[in-house]
C-alpha cells in the first residue's frame, strides 16, 4: 500500500475535524451545552473519543471553535463587501451578510440555537464581547465614513438588525422574504440616509396599527395582570432587601424600604422625622430597584432609603390597562410618594427616573429637600439632532421591531452605553434581562419609554419651564463621561441651567455611574448630604 502523502493525511485531518465541529454544534444542540458529553458528540460525529481528544482538549474548547468559525463567517462578509467596488460599501457588507448566511444556513440555525444558553454565555463571556466589539467597530468605520453624526448608535442598530433578520430567515428559509428586507434594510441604511436625516414632517402621522405583524413575527398575549418574575432568580446577596408592596389605583407597586424609617418614636414637635434622612431612588429604563443596591446597602444604617419600581418593571406589576409613558409613570409615583406620605426626601434620579420623578421637586408646595441627578435630563429633544436622530430611530418601526423581538434595549443599548463594558458582567446582565422575558413586555413596557423620547416632548418642556424651581434646592449632578447615550452637552445643559449645583464628573463611568462606581458615587452623595446638614 503506498503511504498517503502530507496533503492527504492534512486532508483526512481536516475532514475529521470538521466531523467533529458538526456533531458538537448538533449535539449542543440537541441536548445543550452543560449536559452535552465528549462521548456523545464523538458518537454524533461517527469518531473514536480518542481521535476527538487528538483535535479538541473538550467541549470547551470545541464550543470555541464552532463560534469562531461563526465570527470567520462574518469576517468573510466583511472580506467579500471589498470585492464589489460597484456598491456603496455597507450595501455590498449587507448583500454579502445574507448570501453567506444562505450558505452555511444549516451551521447559522444550530448556533443561533445554543448561543443564548446560559452556560454558553458562562464560558464564552470575553470571546463573545471581543467579537461583537470587533464587529461593532467595522460598522463603525462605515458610519463614520459616509458622516454618520452618531456613528456607534447607527453601527449597533446596524448590527441588531443584520443579526435578527438572519435568525428570523433561519427559523423559515423558505417562506422570509430575505431580499426584500434585505433591500429595505438597503435603502434605510447604505444610502446614507441615516445619516442626513429629513426633519420631522409637520403632516398629522398616520394611524399605525400596533399589531401589525411584520414577517414571520408573533405577538404574544398579556395576561390580564402580569405580576414581574417571582423572587426566585434574584440575586439576594446583592439585593438582600425585603419585598414591599402598595396597591395604587394603576397597579401594585413593589419598592425596597431600608433603614431606620420615621416611627412614632422619631416624630418631632410638626410631626416630621427627627433627625432621620428619607432617600428617594428613581430607577430609569430598562432597570428596576436593583440598580441601586448598592447606595441602599452604604447608607440603610443612617438613613431611610425608599427605592421603586416603576410599574411594568423590577418586581411591580404590568398590568395591561397602563400605557408607560412616562406621564403615567410620573402620575403613578406621586400617588406612591402620598401612599407612604413621603416629605422632606433628597431625590435621587437616573435616566428616565429624572423626568418622571423631577415634577415632584418643581411643585411650588415640594416635598423635596435636595436633588442628585445621574446621566439623566427633563427637557425636549427637539432640536438636538444626535438624540433627536437616535430617540427617532428607537421610536420608529424598526425600533419597535428590534425593541419587542431582539430585546434591543438591554442587548445593544445597555452595553453599548456602559464606560466599561465589562462591567455588565453576565451574572448582572441577567439580574435585568430576566425582567423583559418576552415580546410583549418589551414592547409595551420598554418600547413605550423609547417612542416616548420624542412622543412625550411637551411633557419634557413643561418641566424644563418650571426649571427655575431647582435653583431654591441644593443640587448634586453626578455624571458619567463616557456615556454614549447621554453624551456630554447634556451635563453642559444642565451646568447651564443650575450654575450653582456641585457637579462630579466620572472621567470612566458611563450611563450608569452608581453601577460602575458605586464607591465613589456613594462617597459623593454623602458629602452632599452631610454639607447641607451643617
Amino acid at each position: 500500500m503506498t503511504p498517503r502523502t502530507s496533503a492527504q493525511n492534512q486532508a483526512l485531518r481536516t475532514s475529521s475535524r470538521t466531523r467533529i465541529l458538526d456533531g458538537a454544534l448538533k449535539t449542543f444542540s440537541r441536548l445543550g451545552f452543560e449536559s452535552a458529553s465528549v462521548r456523545a458528540i464523538a458518537a454524533e460525529a461517527g469518531v473514536a473519543q480518542g481521535l476527538l481528544y487528538s483535535h479538541f482538549s473538550g467541549k470547551e474548547e470545541l464550543l470555541k471553535a464552532i463560534f469562531s468559525k461563526s465570527m470567520d463567517d462574518v469576517r468573510e462578509s466583511f472580506g467579500s463587501s471589498d470585492d464589489n467596488a460597484g456598491q456603496p460599501p455597507l450595501e455590498r457588507l449587507i448583500r454579502s451578510a445574507f448570501a453567506i448566511l444562505r450558505r452555511n444556513l444549516g451551521f447559522w440555525r444550530l448556533t443561533y440555537g445554543i448561543r443564548m444558553q446560559e452556560t454558553v454565555l458562562q464560558t464564552l463571556g470575553p470571546e463573545l464581547q471581543a467579537w461583537t466589539g470587533d464587529i461593532l467597530k467595522t460598522l463603525e468605520a462605515h458610519f463614520r465614513s459616509i458622516g454618520s453624526g452618531q456613528p456607534a448608535m447607527e453601527a449597533a442598530i446596524l448590527f441588531a438588525a443584520i443579526d435578527g433578520i438572519s435568525q428570523h430567515y433561519a427559523l423559515d428559509p423558505e417562506r422570509y422574504p430575505l431580499d426584500a428586507i434585505a433591500d429595505a434594510l438597503i435603502e434605510k441604511y447604505a444610502t446614507g440616509k441615516t445619516a442626513r436625516m429629513k426633519k420631522p414632517s409637520e403632516k398629522k402621522p398616520l394611524k399605525r396599527n400596533p399589531e401589525r405583524k411584520l414577517p414571520m413575527t408573533t405577538l404574544i398575549p398579556a395576561p390580564p395582570q402580569v405580576a414581574q418574575n417571582g423572587n426566585a432568580d434574584i440575586d439576594r446577596k446583592g439585593y438582600p432587601f425585603l419585598s414591599r408592596y402598595v396597591t395604587l389605583p394603576a397597579g401594585r407597586m413593589h419598592y425596597v424600604d431600608e433603614g431606620p424609617g420615621p416611627g412614632p418614636d422619631a416624630l418631632g414637635p410638626e410631626g416630621l422625622a427627627a433627625g432621620r434622612e428619607t432617600l428617594l431612588f428613581v430607577h430609569g429604563t430598562p432597570t428596576w430597584s436593583y440598580d441601586w443596591r448598592r447606595l441602599i446597602s452604604a447608607f440603610s444604617g443612617n438613613h431611610r432609603c425608599i427605592a421603586p419600581d416603576h410599574l411594568g418593571f423590577g418586581l411591580s406589576d404590568r398590568p395591561e390597562v397602563f400605557d408607560y409613558s412616562p406621564e403615567s409613570h410620573s402620575r403613578n409615583l406621586e400617588a406612591f410618594v402620598q401612599a407612604l406620605d413621603l416629605r422632606d426626601v433628597t431625590l435621587i434620579v437616573h435616566d428616565f427616573g429624572g423626568p418622571i420623578a423631577l415634577p415632584l421637586a418643581l411643585k411650588e408646595s415640594s416635598l423635596v429637600k435636595r436633588v442628585v441627578l445621574l446621566n439623566t435630563w427633563m427637557w425636549s429633544f427637539a432640536g438636538d439632532k444626535p438624540m433627536e436622530k437616535a430617540a427617532r430611530i428607537a421610536g420608529g418601526t424598526l425600533g419597535r421591531f428590534l425593541y419587542r423581538r431582539f430585546n434591543f434595549s438591554l442587548r445593544v443599548l445597555a452595553p453599548y452605553a456602559y464606560g466599561d463594558r465589562k462591567k455588565l458582567t453576565p451574572s448582572l446582565h441577567r439580574q435585568y434581562l430576566d425582567r423583559f422575558p418576552d415580546a410583549d413586555s418589551r414592547g409595551r413596557v420598554l418600547w413605550a419609554l423609547a417612542r416616548s423620547l420624542l412622543a412625550s416632548s411637551a411633557f419634557y418642556a413643561s418641566q424644563w419651564e418650571r426649571r427655575g424651581a431647582l435653583l431654591n434646592l441644593p443640587v448634586l449632578i453626578l455624571w458619567g463621561m463616557k456615556d454614549r447615550a447621554f453624551p456630554p452637552h447634556l451635563l453642559a445643559r444642565w451646568r447651564e441651567a443650575l450654575p450653582e449645583a456641585k457637579v462630579t464628573e466620572f472621567p470612566d463611568a458611563g450611563h450608569w455611574p452608581q453601577v460602575e462606581a458605586p464607591v465613589a458615587v456613594e462617597k459623593e452623595i454623602r458629602a452632599f448630604l452631610t454639607a447641607d446638614m451643617r
